[in-house]
């Protein structure tokens, strides 16, 4: 039962923050047509469960499936996380070069404009 709640509270929460961020990607009146698309590959992702389900738990058994399943979502998230890490790391080399680059050109500003004063 509390599963089935959680499910079911999780499903919307997951299409609205997929929608969310379509909707906030498109610029240019594009807004409907990327939400139409995100809706079609849910459709679609469900109907590809729906019809892959019952076979797997049909062949592996219930057990074997739902672990195998479970090791699937853990990979997947390693690498989300190993990926969200990398693009993270890479902002903030970006915005230190940025910095320093920025400490450059401001300290070699301030010189040659205190030459030209003192000329």
């Amino acid at each position: 039962m509390v599963a089935q709640f959680v499910a079911g509270a999780a499903l919307p929460a997951l299409e609205g923050t997929i929608d969310s961020a379509v909707a906030g990607r498109e610029h240019g009146g594009r807004v409907t047509a990327g939400l139409a698309w995100a809706g079609a590959s849910r459709a679609l992702g469900t109907a590809g469960a729906v019809t892959v389900a019952p076979t797997l738990f049909d062949r592996l058994g219930v057990s074997l499936t739902c672990l195998c399943l479970a090791i699937t979502c853990v990979a997947a998230a390693l690498v989300g996380g190993i990926v969200a890490i990398r693009r993270l790391n890479r902002r903030r080399l970006r915005s230190r070069i940025e910095r320093v680059l920025f400490d450059a050109a401001t300290v070699s500003a301030g010189r040659s404009s205190g030459r030209r004063a003192h000329a």
